[in-house]
């Protein structure tokens, strides 16, 4: 009998390699999207608070008379000067942030990407909807005044 000395891979062995491989792939991606999930939540609360920071800004500005920039279309328009960049918007899909404003007060809101990480049930600033808990998909900052 004849035993040829073999080197190379049976099939076997290469179909459980490649199971191996996939199965690590497959991993990675669900912890690559997750992560880029977080980051763009923190994105979103750095752009609120950011926001935040020009109306308080635009707030003290105000001569004599300590206002916010007063209805919802002059409220964004007027607080580019108090920001280091230009107006920041939703780094998911480029949309605005949803925002309320009065001469007297504002909400600034946005939905977060991972669930139960949000201060807020939904965009209403006076529904008493803000906390932590199940379901707060919300992140909104409001007026410091």
């Amino acid at each position: 009998m004849n035993k040829k000395n073999s080197k190379a891979f049976t099939l076997l062995e290469l179909l459980v390699v490649i199971g191996i491989v996939a199965v690590l792939v497959s991993l990675a991606a669900v912890s690559y999207n997750a992560a880029q999930q977080r980051s763009r939540d923190a994105r979103r609360r750095s752009d609120l608070k950011a926001i935040q920071g020009a109306l308080e800004q635009y707030y003290g500005a105000s001569v004599n008379s300590y206002s916010y920039p007063g209805s919802a279309a002059n409220c964004m328009s007027e607080i580019p000067d108090y920001l280091s960049s230009s107006l920041p918007v939703d780094p998911s899909d480029g949309s605005n942030y949803t925002y309320s404003c009065t001469s007297s007060s504002y909400c600034i809101c946005d939905q977060l990407e991972v669930s139960n990480t949000g201060n807020a049930l939904d965009t209403n600033c006076n529904s008493g909807s803000w906390g932590t808990g199940t379901n707060y998909v919300y992140y909104c900052v409001a007026n410091l005044q």
